[in-house]
């Protein structure tokens, strides 16, 4: 659809950079911990990158500089707030229906949200995708 209403369109198509190193951040002794994680969400990219060239789309890589930076590293590392964070007022402090009240422990409930670094380097890769989408025109 998008290339009947522009035929020089080019379709991009961003994966998912890592969140957790697991579904909450429990650190497991040994090594190669995080490796298991880290290729399943690797693995769980692939179709968006395979559907997406398979089109003629761009296939946008957010996963592999947001390695290192998921809910398990200290704040000033993390690219994701994990399940209670450091986050905005406007993201709860306890979460309604449930037990969890991250406010006790002055956090909000972002449920593993990207933070502000995630999205300033979203916004890069997406930018240069887009520069060299138009060099290509």
């Amino acid at each position: 659809m998008v290339r009947t209403s522009s035929v020089r369109a080019v379709a991009e198509a961003a994966g998912q950079g890592m969140a957790t190193p697991g579904a909450v951040c429990v650190r497991r002794p040994g090594p190669g911990q995080d490796r298991g994680c880290s290729d399943g969400a690797w693995r769980s990219a692939l179709p968006i990158q395979q559907v997406t060239s398979f089109f003629g789309g761009r296939y946008v890589d957010l996963y592999s500089s947001s390695v290192g930076h998921d809910t398990c590293q200290p704040a000033d590392i993390k690219w994701v707030e994990g399940i209670c964070g450091d986050a905005a007022d406007y993201w709860p402090a306890k979460l309604p229906g449930t037990l969890l009240n991250c406010g006790l422990t002055g956090k909000r409930v972002p449920l593993v949200h990207p933070n502000a670094e995630d999205h300033a380097d979203t916004a890069a890769h997406v930018e240069r995708a887009i520069r060299i989408a138009l060099l290509h025109q």
